[in-house]
């Protein structure tokens, strides 16, 4: 996969994995159980969610995770306006829970350019008696101009209404307003400017949403799922000896979808983490850098990264 963005990905194999012995199993903190989906479904269900094009991606990280009974894909993804945090379901594809925040950009200054002409000189009588007429026009019409830069303020957008503010979270959310168990509208003030902070219950789910006061534009959009269960997978595995150096390298070039002839600068190590013996390969391909660590008990992989050289 060729993307000028950053991957992480954490693969644990399913049920208990080996540390290094053949008959000796892994503290169960270490233990991920099995994903139903793959790491790449669960980016492509977040991205699909987030309705942001792939090429305007700048960075993404894609981790599993096992807590509180929940088995799920942690997929953050940045573009040039937002940040988008989702938990995806690792048995079911399911958005458990999303957020979006829109990065802060300054204010832009509006200078306006106030043109005073020079003073206009005009004969009134033949004994030489002047009158002095100054004038100031906004166009350049004489030689000389002086210019003067005023910052201007910017006028204050027409702000919205509560009742819209809920509107546009219902809209964005898909659901009726008739639906709707539970809503609190509450206006409040968040990196110097009017917002609201709009949280309702529906299905089972709750929203938070924060909207701007002024334009109604959606600043953050934070999603979960009350009460989800989601069943572990105790399924077992022995596998034999490790798998060797060469394996290691043939999976990660094959997840690249690069050939090792191609590669530069190949180094791979040997090494143990969290109790696990890993291979860690890493090489460059076209400007990219990547790392990987591969479990050496059956292969998976643990850790991706890709980067820009």
């Amino acid at each position: 996969m060729k993307k000028n963005i950053i991957l992480s990905v954490l693969l644990c194999a399913a049920g208990i994995i080996l540390c290094g012995c053949e008959n000796k199993a892994p503290d169960a903190a270490d233990t991920i159980p099995a994903a139903s989906i793959t790491a790449e479904e669960a980016e492509n269900i977040a991205i699909s969610d987030a309705g942001i094009n792939e090429a305007d991606i700048t960075s993404i990280k894609i981790s599993r995770d096992s807590e509180n009974g929940k088995n799920i894909f942690d997929v953050d993804i940045s573009d040039s306006a937002n940040e988008y945090e989702y938990e995806i379901s690792a048995e079911t594809g399911e958005i458990i829970s999303k957020s979006m925040d829109v990065r802060n950009a300054a204010a832009p200054q509006i200078s306006e350019t106030v043109s005073i002409a020079e003073p206009v000189i005009s004969e009134t009588s033949p004994l030489d008696t002047t009158t002095v007429q100054p004038a100031v026009t906004e166009s350049t019409t004489t030689s000389a101009p002086v210019s003067v830069s005023v910052n201007a303020a910017v006028p204050a957008a027409k702000s919205i209404t509560e009742d819209e503010a809920k509107s546009i979270a219902f809209d964005n959310a898909g659901i009726k307003g008739s639906d709707v168990e539970y809503i609190n509208v509450k206006p409040d003030r968040d990196d110097g400017r009017d917002v609201f902070d709009v949280e309702f219950y529906s299905g089972g789910t709750e929203y938070d949403y924060e909207i701007d006061a002024g334009s109604g534009k959606i600043l953050s959009i934070d999603k979960d799922l009350e009460n989800l269960k989601i069943p572990k997978n105790t399924e077992t595995r022995s596998d034999g000896d490790k798998i060797t150096e060469a394996k290691a390298k043939e999976i990660a070039f094959s997840d690249a979808g690069i050939s090792e002839a191609d590669a530069k600068r190949v180094k791979t190590e040997f090494d143990r983490d969290d109790g696990r013996e890993i291979y860690e390969i890493e090489f460059y391909y076209n400007n990219m850098e990547y790392t990987y660590e591969i479990n050496a008990a059956d292969g998976a992989i643990i850790d991706k990264e890709i980067d820009r050289d």
